[in-house]
């Protein structure tokens, strides 16, 4: 992986806490008002937005930090917390709104079309799968072998992972073990859009952790459809917590 591919990397991750990061500042904002004599909520909700105004603008996010230094700087201007709530309060507010802009632009995505690795080995059936989810919007990476899956991923994050059940050697069993043991996949869908039919095979799929299983009788407009309805999902529990 190159130094480029590793930062991407690094943005997507990042993208991905950001629902998280509002959700703690959220939380702590709210205990600070409850108690603006503790020291303890008063230094967490500084480390928190100190944290963020240093890290936001490396990954892209120059309102995001911008807004977090200047609550940053009000904390310190007030010693007196009880002075501080109604100070920082238009603050916070400002640092929570360029939070939520910013997933709101990550969700967008879905918008635009999703990145989809499309794993199967039969170079006809792939053809055809890439080619109507292309025709969708999709932006498509198709790749033959199990073994090549790693490096793939690693080098072009993706919304989704479409696979066949019979790969080869392998099944679509061991991309479930590579994508759930990763940290990195933890917002990746994963369908497996097969001709396996039977429901022991399927669900134990389901509950190794694939969002669905489409036969492929099935159009790809109906695959197309699972999948924006998983991405959609997916980042709904996210903001939910």
């Amino acid at each position: 992986m190159n130094s480029d591919q590793g930062l991407a990397r690094l943005r997507e991750r990042y993208q991905g806490s950001l629902p998280e990061k509002r959700e703690l500042l959220q939380r702590t904002w709210v205990n600070f008002r409850e108690q603006p004599g503790s020291d303890a909520t008063r230094d967490e909700l500084c480390t928190l937005l100190h944290r963020l105004a240093g890290s936001a603008s490396s990954y892209g996010y120059a309102r995001l930090g911008a807004a977090a230094r200047a609550a940053d700087d009000c904390i310190a201007t007030f010693p007196d917390s009880a002075d501080l709530v109604g100070e920082l309060a238009p603050h916070v507010d400002a640092v929570l709104a360029q939070l939520s802009a910013a997933i709101d632009a990550t969700d967008a995505v879905v918008e635009r079309g999703l990145r989809v690795i499309l794993v199967e080995d039969d170079l006809e059936q792939a053809l055809m799968t890439r080619a109507g989810l292309e025709g969708l919007g999709c932006e498509v990476m198709h790749i033959q072998r199990v073994e090549s899956f790693r490096q793939a991923a690693a080098a072009w994050p993706c919304d989704a992972i479409v696979i066949d059940y019979h790969l080869g050697t392998h099944t679509a069993h061991d991309i479930l073990d590579l994508v759930r043991e990763e940290p990195g996949f933890t917002r990746t869908v994963l369908i497996c859009y097969s001709s396996e039919e039977d429901a022991t095979i399927r669900r134990r799929l389901s509950e190794r952790g694939c969002d669905a299983c489409l036969c492929k009788r099935e159009p790809v407009r109906r695959l197309h459809a699972v999948l924006r309805d998983c991405v959609e999902a997916r980042r709904r529990e996210e903001r939910c917590g």
